[in-house]
């Protein structure tokens, strides 16, 4: 079941059928389909406690130093930044702000991430995963 066409691609598939019939234009709409990943974004949010490396893992990926601000005396990231990646724009890495902090905690951290803004998540830490950042 998980390999059939979704109903509306089916629609748009018998249309252009019935308009230009079984040649070329019907494979194309599939190699189309079939291709449309590459170009919708893929956003990816870095979540952790304060201080773990979310800023410095994206500048890494940028191949830039100061891409996203860096601090390693107190919170730098207070508010949700993204930046494309340099090999594929349409993959966002999104810093967040770190947990644990005055401004930021367990019970406020979720009005800083809307869950659904996001396809993945990666979780930095070190060490051990502590208790917050297994509820993440």
């Amino acid at each position: 079941m998980g390999d059939e066409i979704p109903r509306d691609h089916r629609e748009k598939l018998e249309r252009l059928r019935k308009k230009h019939g079984l040649g070329y234009d019907l494979y194309q709409a599939m190699n189309d389909l079939k291709l449309r990943w590459r170009k919708e974004n893929i956003r990816v949010a870095l979540v952790g406690e304060s201080r773990i490396g979310k800023s410095s893992h994206i500048n890494a990926h940028l191949r830039e130093k100061k891409a996203a601000p860096v601090s390693a005396t107190d919170q730098c990231t207070m508010e949700v930044n993204f930046y494309e990646h340099p090999d594929n724009p349409n993959l966002l890495l999104y810093d967040t702000p770190g947990l644990n902090t005055a401004e930021v905690n367990r019970e406020s951290y979720e009005n800083y991430l809307n869950v659904e803004d996001y396809d993945f998540f990666l979780s930095l830490t070190k060490d051990i995963i502590r208790p917050d950042v297994r509820w993440l």
